[in-house]
C-alpha cells in the first residue's frame, strides 16, 4: 500500500522486488491490484503497461485454475487500461479497447466484479488521443454513447460526468482538425450546456478545460483562416465574463492562454503577432493586478510568441526576438527562475537571425547568441543546444543569405568542434554529429561552387575533426563524398596550387582507406576523375605524366576509366602543348570502336573539342587546317547517327581562333557563317576574335570588314556588342591612320543608341595625336569635351581621370619645344579639381601628376623646368598624395634636365626615395648615376659600386643595376680621352660581358654599349641612351596598373580564357 502510495521514483524498482516476495505466498487480488497501479504510476517507464498486463494475465490463469481470491476486479482492469493510456506505447490504444472488450463480455457472462465504472469509460476514451486513426474523435464520442446506454440499461453503475465529455474533447484536440471537428465540439459543447440547465445536479458543465480543449481544436485547423482568430477572441471574451459573473470554473490559467496564442500563432495576418503580444500583456496585468497565480506566463508562452516572430521573416524580427530573449533574462535576475530560457526558447531566437533577410551582422550575432547559450547553459541538459541548434547557425553561412565575413570560415569550423566536445563530454544523442550536419557544414564552406581558398581549408580542416573523433568501429562521419566535394573546389579555384592540394587530399583518402578498410571512404571513380581533371588544368609540365599514373592506379583497383577519363587526359595534352599525342590518342578512340572488345569508351564532341583546342595552341597553318577538318568529321559522325558528336559553340571557339592566331580572319569569318547555317548563335567572343584580328591588319579594307561585322553581330545577337568589340573596330580604323573614320563610327554608333564605356575614348585620343599632331591633339580635347556634355549622367560612359590623364600625356608626344603645351596640360589638370568637386572620381591623382612633369620635361627648360618641376612636388605634398617611385623618377629626371639641381639637392631627394614605401628602384639610381657622371666621374664609380653592395645585401632585383648603369659611365669616360678611361672603358665591358656570359639577362650589349666597348668616339651617344624611353616605359606600367584597377575592364581579361571556362 505505500508502493501504491509512493511518489517515488524508485516505485519501479520497490515493484519489482515485492512481485519476488510474493512468488511463494499468500497472494490476495487487492495486493496484486496495487501492484499493477504502482506499474500504472511509472508512467514514464515504456515497460510498465507490460508489467501489468502481464500480472493481469497470470491473475486470470491462476482464476481459470480455481484460485478465485487472486480474481481481478474492476479497479485491477482499470489499473492495466490506465498504465496503457499514460504510456507511449503505439499500441496503447488497440490494448485499452481489448482490455475494454474483454471486461464487458466477462461481466456480461457473469463476473460482477468486472462492471465498468465511469473510469473505465473515460480512460478508454482519453486512449484515443495517441491513436493514428483519422475517426478516432468520432470513436471516442461513440464510447461516450455507449457510456449512457450502459448506464440507461444498468450495466454502468454512473452516468458521464464533466471529465467523460472532456476525455472526447481531446481526443478532437489532439487530431487533426478540420471545420467539421469544430462544429463538432462546439455541438458536444452545447450539449453539455442543455444537460446542466435542465439537470444541474448531472455534474456536466463546460468549464475551462473544455473550452481549452475548443480552442486546441481551433489551433489544429490544417485550413487556418482570420475566423478561427477571432472565434479564440470571442471564446477567451466568454470566459472572463463568465468569470467576472462569478463562475469559478472558468478561472483562467496559463494553459488556456498558451493554447489562445497557439491559434493566433497560425494566424497569418500582419497584424497578428501584435495581438500575441497584447495577449501576452493581458495575461501579466491578469497575474499581476489580478491575483490570477496560475495564469503567469511560462516558458511554453514565451516559446510561442517567439516562434511568431520567427515566422514572420520581418525586417526588424531578430531584434524583437532578441528583445523577448533579453525580457526573460531579466526575470531571472529578479527571481523567475522557472523563466530561465531553455534551447527551445533559443531555437526561434536563432530562426528569427537566420531565416530573415541575412545581413552580415545577423550571421554574427546569430553565432555569438549560440555559443553564449552554451556557455550559460553549464551543463544543463535542458539548456544544451540539439542538432536543430547546431543546423540553424550553419544555415546562416549559406551563400544565398550574403553572409560570408572575414570569419566565417572558422566560426563554421567552430560550430562543429563544439558539437562533438559537447557530445563528448554529455554523451546526449541529440548533440551527436550526423554525416548530414557534417556534409552541410562542408557544402557551405566550399560555397555551392564559389569556393574561395580561406574556405576550402577551413573545410579541410573539419575533415581532420572528424578524423580525431572517429568512434570505432563505427566508420566516420567522413566519406569519399567529402573529398570529392573539397577536390573539386580546389580544381574550380585555379589557383596556382590547386593540384598540390587536390593531390593532398586524395593521397590522404587512399591512404586512410588503406589503413581503415572502411568502404564509406574507398577511392571511386568519381574522385579519380576529380584528380585527373586538377592535373589537366593544372598546366604543369609533367600533368600528362601524372594524369596518366592515376589512370595507372584505378586499374589496378579494378575500376575502368570512363569517357571523362579520357577527356581529362586529353585536356592535360592539350594544356601542355602536346598536341600531337592528344590527336593520337583521339585516332586510337576511334578505331577501337571497331573492334567486338573495347579498351576505350567511345570518343564525344567533348573529346573532339579539346583536341580541336590543343590545335589551336600551335599557331600554325597546318594546326589550324587540321582543327578545320577535326570540325568537319565530327558534323559527318553526328549526321550518320551520334548523336553525342553534334559540335556546340564551344567546338568552333578553338577553330576560330586557330585561324585568327595565324592572321587569316577571313577564314575564320567562314567559320563563323558556317556556324550560323548549322542553327548555331554565336557568342559575343566568336565575333570579338575575328574583329580582333582584322584589327591587326591594319588596313582600311580590315577596318570596314571589322565595321561591317560589327553591324552583323549587333543585327543578330539580342544584346549589342561590348567594349572590347567596340573598341577593336575603333583600332581597326586608327590602325590604317583613318582617326577620323574612327571618330565617325563612334558617333554613328551612339546616334543609334550605343552606350559606350569611359575607356574606348583613349583609342581615338591616341589615333588622332599620333596621326594629325598638335591638331589632332586639340581635336582629342574637344571630343572627350563633347563626350563630357552628352554622358555626364552616365557614370560608366562619361569621362574619367584615365581618359584626361591620356589626354594630357598626349602633349609628351608632340614635337614641339614651345611652352605651351606644358601650360595646356596646367589647363587641364585645373578643369579637373574643378569638376571633382561635383565628382569625386576625377580628382588627380600622383598618376596625373607624374605624366604633368613629363610634359614639363618635354616642353620647359633650364630655370622654367626647374621652378615648375618643384612646385609641382610642392602640390603633391600639400595634397597628402602617396608618392611613388614612378613619380620620384619623373621628377629626378626633371631636375637633372634642367641643369639647375644641386648634387646635395639629388642625394636629399634619393633618401626620401629611400625610406618611402615602394624604396628605390634601377631607374631612380641610373638617373643618379648619369648626373654623377656628368659632374664627376669617381663620385659616379663609387656610386656603381655603393649600388652593387646594397643589392648584394638585400637581393631586391627591383634596385639591381643594369646594362644601362654601365652605358651611362662608359659615355662620360669617352668624353675623357684619356689612356686612363679608356682602360675602365674597357674594364667596365669585360664586367658586362661576364655577367652576360654567366646569363644575366639584364646585361644584353646593346648598341650604345658595342660602340663604347670598340672606342668608337665618332658618334654622339647621350640621347641614344634608354633613359627618355624609360620615363615613357614607367609611366605606361603606371598606367596599365591603374587602367586594370577598373572592374569593367574584366571583360579583356576573360576574353584570353573564354575556351577553358566554356569547355569545364
Amino acid at each position: 500500500d505505500s508502493m501504491y502510495r509512493s511518489s517515488d521514483t524508485t516505485i519501479q524498482k520497490k515493484a519489482e522486488e515485492f512481485e519476488a516476495e510474493l512468488e511463494d505466498g499468500y497472494v490476495q487480488t487487492v495486493w496484486l491490484t496495487r501492484i499493477i497501479s504502482a506499474w500504472a504510476k511509472s508512467k514514464h517507464d515504456f515497460k510498465a503497461p507490460y508489467h501489468a498486463s502481464f500480472i493481469l494475465d497470470v491473475m486470470n490463469q491462476l482464476c481459470t485454475e480455481g484460485y478465485d481470491y487472486v480474481r481481478p476486479n474492476t479497479i485491477t482492469y482499470n489499473s492495466v487500461i490506465n498504465a496503457w493510456v499514460y504510456s507511449r506505447d503505439s499500441q496503447a490504444p488497440e490494448k485499452a479497447q481489448d482490455l475494454f472488450n474483454e471486461m464487458r463480455e466477462k461481466y456480461k457472462a457473469g463476473d460482477k466484479k468486472l462492471r465498468p465504472n465511469a473510469a473505465t469509460y473515460n480512460m478508454v476514451i482519453r486512449s484515443l488521443a495517441s491513436s493514428h486513426e483519422y475517426d478516432k474523435a468520432l470513436k471516442a464520442e461513440q464510447i461516450l454513447r455507449d457510456h449512457w446506454k450502459g448506464c440507461k440499461n444498468g450495466e454502468v453503475e454512473k452516468a458521464p460526468d464533466t471529465r467523460s465529455y472532456d476525455a472526447v474533447l481531446s481526443v478532437y484536440a489532439k487530431g487533426n482538425a478540420t471545420k467539421s471537428s469544430v462544429k463538432n465540439v462546439l455541438r458536444i459543447i452545447e450539449e453539455m450546456w442543455e444537460i446542466n440547465d435542465t439537470d444541474p445536479g448531472a455534474k456536466i458543465k463546460p468549464n475551462w478545460l473544455t473550452m481549452t480543449h475548443l480552442l486546441a481544436v481551433l489551433a489544429n485547423q490544417r485550413d487556418h483562416t482570420t475566423e478561427a482568430s477571432m472565434m479564440a477572441d470571442d471564446i477567451v471574451k466568454e470566459m472572463r465574463q463568465r468569470l467576472d459573473e462569478g463562475d469559478k470554473d472558468f478561472t483562467p490559467n496559463c494553459r488556456v492562454y498558451n493554447t489562445f496564442l497557439r491559434v493566433w500563432l497560425n494566424n497569418r495576418d500582419s497584424s497578428s503577432t501584435d495581438r500575441m503580444f497584447s495577449i501576452l500583456n493581458e495575461m501579466e496585468e491578469l497575474y499581476t493586478k489580478n491575483n490570477y497565480r496560475d495564469i503567469r506566463p511560462d516558458l511554453t508562452t514565451y516559446r510561442l510568441i517567439l516562434e511568431k516572430i520567427s515566422y514572420n521573416r520581418t525586417e526588424d524580427a531578430p531584434e524583437i526576438a532578441m528583445g523577448v530573449l533579453m525580457d526573460m533574462w531579466d526575470k531571472v535576475q529578479k527571481g523567475e527562475n522557472d523563466l530561465r530560457p531553455t534551447h527551445e526558447i533559443y531555437y526561434p531566437v536563432l530562426a528569427a537571425l537566420t531565416r530573415s533577410n541575412l545581413r552580415r551582422d545577423r550571421t554574427e550575432k546569430a553565432y555569438e547568441l549560440f555559443f553564449d547559450m552554451i556557455d550559460k547553459a553549464g551543463g544543463n541538459p535542458k539548456l544544451l543546444p540539439t542538432r536543430n541548434h547546431f543546423q540553424l547557425v550553419l544555415n546562416g553561412y549559406k551563400p544565398r543569405n550574403r553572409s560570408h565575413s572575414v570569419d566565417a570560415p572558422d566560426n563554421i569550423v567552430a560550430i562543429i568542434e563544439r558539437m562533438f566536445k559537447l557530445y563528448n563530454e554529455h554523451g546526449l544523442k541529440r548533440l551527436n554529429p550526423n554525416s548530414e550536419i557534417f556534409g552541410e557544414a562542408i557544402a557551405i564552406l566550399i560555397r555551392h561552387g564559389s569556393p574561395n581558398e580561406a574556405s576550402i581549408k577551413a573545410a579541410e580542416r573539419l575533415l581532420q575533426v572528424a578524423w580525431d573523433n572517429i568512434q570505432p568501429p563505427k566508420p566516420p562521419l567522413v566519406d569519399s563524398i567529402h573529398y570529392l566535394n573539397l577536390m573539386t573546389a580546389w580544381t574550380r579555384l585555379k589557383n596556382e596550387n590547386s593540384v598540390d592540394h587536390t593531390e593532398a587530399l586524395y593521397n590522404d583518402l587512399c591512404q586512410r582507406y588503406k589503413s581503415t578498410g572502411f568502404e564509406t571512404i574507398r577511392p571511386n571513380l568519381y574522385i579519380f576523375n576529380a584528380m585527373m581533371t586538377a592535373y589537366a588544368r593544372s598546366k604543369r609540365q609533367n600533368s600528362v605524366e601524372k594524369t596518366r599514373e592515376i589512370m595507372s592506379n584505378m586499374q589496378q583497383l579494378n575500376i575502368t576509366p570512363d569517357l571523362i577519363s579520357y577527356n581529362s587526359l586529353l585536356n592535360a595534352m592539350s594544356k601542355s602543348n602536346e598536341a600531337s599525342d592528344a590527336e593520337a590518342l583521339l585516332d586510337e578512340m576511334l578505331k577501337d570502336q571497331k573492334n567486338p572488345i573495347k579498351s576505350f569508351p567511345k570518343p564525344n564532341i567533348v573529346s573532339f573539342s579539346t583536341v580541336i583546342n590543343a590545335l589551336s595552341y600551335l599557331n600554325t597553318n597546318e594546326a589550324a587546317v587540321r582543327a578545320q577538318e577535326l570540325l568537319t568529321e565530327s558534323w559527318k559522325m553526328f549526321e550518320t547517327g551520334d548523336e553525342t558528336m553534334k559540335p556546340n559553340s564551344f567546338t568552333y571557339t578553338p577553330v576560330i581562333t586557330a585561324w585568327c592566331s595565324v592572321g587569316e580572319p577571313s577564314k575564320a569569318n567562314a567559320i563563323l557563317n558556317q556556324m550560323m547555317e548549322k542553327d548555331l548563335t554565336p557568342n559575343t567572343y566568336h565575333y570579338n576574335y575575328i574583329i580582333t584580328a582584322y584589327t591587326k591588319e591594319g588596313t582600311v579594307e580590315a577596318a570596314k570588314r571589322a565595321e561591317d561585322l560589327f553591324q552583323d553581330q549587333w543585327n543578330r545577337l539580342s544584346s549589342p556588342p561590348d567594349v572590347v568589340a567596340f573598341q577593336a573596330v575603333l583600332a581597326a580604323w586608327v590602325n590604317c591612320e583613318q582617326p577620323d573614320k574612327a571618330q565617325s563610327f563612334f558617333m554613328e554608333m551612339i546616334e543609334t543608341g550605343y552606350i559606350p564605356t569611359s575607356m574606348v575614348y583613349n583609342v581615338i585620343v591616341e589615333g588622332l595625336v599620333a596621326v594629325k599632331g598638335i591638331e589632332g591633339l586639340y581635336q582629342a580635347e574637344r571630343f572627350i569635351n563633347f563626350m563630357w556634355d552628352r554622358f555626364e549622367s552616365y557614370p560608366r560612359a562619361r569621362p574619367n581621370l584615365i581618359n584626361y590623364t591620356k589626354l594630357i600625356s598626349a602633349f609628351t608626344k608632340i614635337s614641339t619645344k614651345s611652352a605651351d603645351g606644358f601650360y595646356t596640360a596646367q589647363r587641364m589638370l585645373k578643369k579637373l579639381w574643378k569638376k571633382s568637386k561635383q565628382y569625386p572620381a576625377l580628382a588627380p591623382d600622383v598618376i596625373t601628376y607624374t605624366v604633368i612633369l613629363q610634359t614639363a620635361s618635354y616642353h620647359l627648360k633650364g630655370e622654367e623646368l626647374y621652378r615648375r618641376s618643384k612646385e609641382i612636388l610642392m602640390d603633391v605634398k600639400y595634397r597628402e598624395m602617396a608618392i611613388n617611385r614612378n613619380f620620384y623618377g619623373v621628377y629626378l629626371y626633371c631636375l637633372t634636365k634642367s641643369r639647375k639641381a644641386k648634387s646635395e639637392e639629388l642625394s636629399d631627394i634619393l633618401e626620401e626615395v629611400e625610406v618611402s614605401q615602394e624604396g628605390v628602384n634601377t631607374f631612380i639610381l641610373n638617373i643618379i648615376l648619369q648626373e654623377y657622371a656628368k659632374r664627376d666621374i669617381i663620385r659616379a664609380r663609387a656610386f656603381l659600386e655603393e649600388m652593387w653592395i646594397k643589392y648584394d645585401e638585400s637581393k631586391e632585383s627591383h634596385r639591381k643595376p643594369d646594362i644601362s648603369s654601365y652605358v651611362f659611365l662608359m659615355s662620360a669616360y669617352q668624353k675623357e680621352k684619356s689612356a686612363s678611361a679608356r682602360a675602365s672603358i674597357q674594364e667596365l665591358a669585360e664586367d658586362v660581358e661576364r655577367r652576360y656570359k654567366e646569363g644575366d639577362n639584364d646585361f644584353v650589349p646593346t648598341y650604345e654599349f658595342k660602340q663604347f666597348a670598340e672606342g668608337n668616339t665618332e658618334e654622339k651617344f647621350e640621347d641614344k641612351t634608354p633613359l627618355t624611353n624609360a620615363v615613357t616605359s614607367y609611366l605606361e606600367e603606371d598606367k596599365e596598373y591603374l587602367e586594370e584597377d577598373e572592374e569593367y575592364l574584366e571583360e579583356d581579361i576573360a576574353l584570353s580564357r573564354l575556351f577553358e571556362d566554356g569547355l569545364f
